[in-house]
């Protein structure tokens, strides 16, 4: 049951994150960093509502199935292959931006992260169920703005140019890339300007 609460968690946190987040993208200006939202990672005309529709009584058969069933694991794959196959913005591609977002880390040297996932909430990754890619960003730190490890909590604006790219890491997938990141703190009582 616990392996299909996790499940069911990842797919409501996909359609949460597109109905949540700003709807509409601001025009990303090529060589000045706007700032964007998580739902901009996502194409306009793809909406994560309809696959939470496509589910709902595979959903529903999941929880009288018994754990670790074939039938089980054949839905729970199925679900996920099509989560993590929601499509990448080509708009945004190659487009310098800003990302507010968590931290989940990947390389750390002396105390400081060199290399991490950036995603929308708190612990993914690490304590709860990854993103699906198009909602994760593979963040490679400029030299000199790599992240305190005491100070992964708190939110991050990220700063550089967004790249497509289906990359696998320890911890999760991501379906985008920012090399030569720049990073700020978010003060958690700014972090409510950023939603």
């Amino acid at each position: 049951m616990k392996n299909f609460t996790l499940f069911l968690t990842r797919l409501l946190q996909m359609s949460l994150l597109s109905s949540l987040l700003s709807p509409v993208m601001s025009t990303v200006l090529a060589g000045e960093a706007k700032l964007v939202s998580w739902n901009d990672l996502v194409p306009v005309e793809y909406h994560s509502d309809n696959l939470v529709a496509k589910y709902a009584d595979e959903l529903k058969k999941l929880e009288t199935l018994p754990i670790g069933s074939p039938e089980t694991t054949e839905i729970m794959d199925r679900i996920n292959a099509e989560i993590n196959s929601a499509p990448m913005n080509e708009a945004i591609n190659g487009k310098k931006i800003r990302l507010p977002g968590y931290i989940s880390p990947l390389d750390v040297h002396q105390g400081l992260i060199s290399r991490f996932l950036l995603v929308p909430y708190f612990g993914a990754c690490i304590h709860v169920p990854p993103p699906p890619l198009n909602q994760t960003v593979l963040v490679i730190a400029e030299k000199g703005q790599e992240i305190e490890m005491e100070k992964i909590e708190s939110p991050y604006e990220i700063t550089g140019t967004i790249q497509i790219s289906n990359t696998q890491t320890e911890i999760g997938g991501a379906g985008y890339v920012i090399k030569h990141a720049q990073s700020k703190k978010i003060r958690e009582e700014d972090w409510e300007s950023y939603q």
